[in-house]
């Protein structure tokens, strides 16, 4: 579940949400908490503008449409639904068994080793982007996208495993995010 809220004079005025199944890989263990550092105000002489934040924002998935993870701290922690899916070692990933291979431990990677293993070759394009909520105190991004896999790419060679392909019948899937 993502939630905005818009208040106008004291009272709610929007309320927009997104939604979809639950579900829990093996080995995924749920994020208890949101992470403290949502709640942090940034001093003023270090944040960024409003147009830097949605500029770095964007460079995410441009660059994960690149295949390029430098914009990643090392440290990055890329958490779905809850389950964190970067630098987490026991999560068995969700791709594709080869035959023949040994699937490497990806949940283990960090995100710019993930990126860079082309792992997420197969998504297209991420559009629409919408920004919805811009806080500049606390330096955070807020917004609505649309994840397009498997429209023009059917196949990511990944680094140091092999080619993986989507399943037989796997149409274009489109998914949406907040």
């Amino acid at each position: 579940l993502a939630l905005r809220l818009k208040m106008s004079g004291g009272l709610i005025s929007e309320i927009e949400t997104v939604t979809g199944p639950p579900f829990q890989l093996p080995g995924a263990a749920l994020a208890a908490a949101p992470n403290p550092a949502f709640t942090r105000t940034t001093p003023v002489a270090q944040r960024l503008s409003r147009e830097q934040m949605i500029a770095l924002a964007n460079r995410n998935f441009d660059g994960i449409l690149a295949a390029d993870g430098s914009h990643f701290s090392p440290d990055c922690q890329r958490v779905e639904n809850r389950m964190a899916m970067s630098g987490h070692p026991q999560l068995d990933y969700p791709i594709a068994t080869l035959p023949g291979r040994i699937k490497p431990a990806f949940a283990a990677m960090g995100c710019q080793e993930q990126v860079e293993a082309h792992l997420f070759d197969t998504l297209d394009s991420v559009e629409p982007r919408r920004f919805a909520v811009i806080d500049e105190e606390r330096q955070l991004v807020f917004g609505f996208f649309m994840l397009n896999w498997y429209r023009d790419t059917q196949c990511n060679d990944v680094k140091g495993y092999g080619r993986v392909c989507r399943p037989d019948g796997q149409k274009p899937t489109g998914l949406r995010t907040a």
